[in-house]
């Protein structure tokens, strides 16, 4: 499995690579500079799934913030569906909690999705 990175002053991604196909990759996006927030994102494909594979992007990138002190991160957010078991228990392994928080949904995106917003609190 290959690892490629890509940091910039707002963002942060790691993508994995099996046999020169993507398997995973993650996302760590500056949303709200003012207010320290970023918002993580990940996505596997179905044949590397079950595998530690989200687990193991998001430390990587987590871990990179937390070890460069990526200036004011207060908090990093996440969005998921209610109903997506698998990403609520990957969350939650890496310390997010759910916030009471309602998220809005952009304005005209209606996608029959009950979103949940989760928190990871700065160290």
């Amino acid at each position: 499995m290959q690892l490629k990175m890509s940091v910039s002053n707002a963002f942060i991604s790691a993508e994995a690579l099996k046999e020169n196909t993507k398997a995973g990759t993650v996302a760590l996006l500056k949303t709200d500079p003012e207010n320290g927030v970023w918002e993580i994102s990940f996505d596997v494909e179905k044949e590397s799934r079950k595998q530690g594979l989200g687990t193991t992007l998001c430390k990587t990138v987590l871990n990179l913030v937390r070890r460069t002190g990526k200036e004011n991160v207060r908090k990093i957010v996440a969005h998921t569906d209610h109903a997506n078991a698998a990403s609520i228990k990957l969350l939650s392994k890496l310390g997010f909690r759910e916030s009471e928080e309602i998220w809005q949904q952009p304005l005209g995106e209606t996608c029959g999705l009950i979103p949940q917003k989760w928190e990871l609190p700065a160290d």
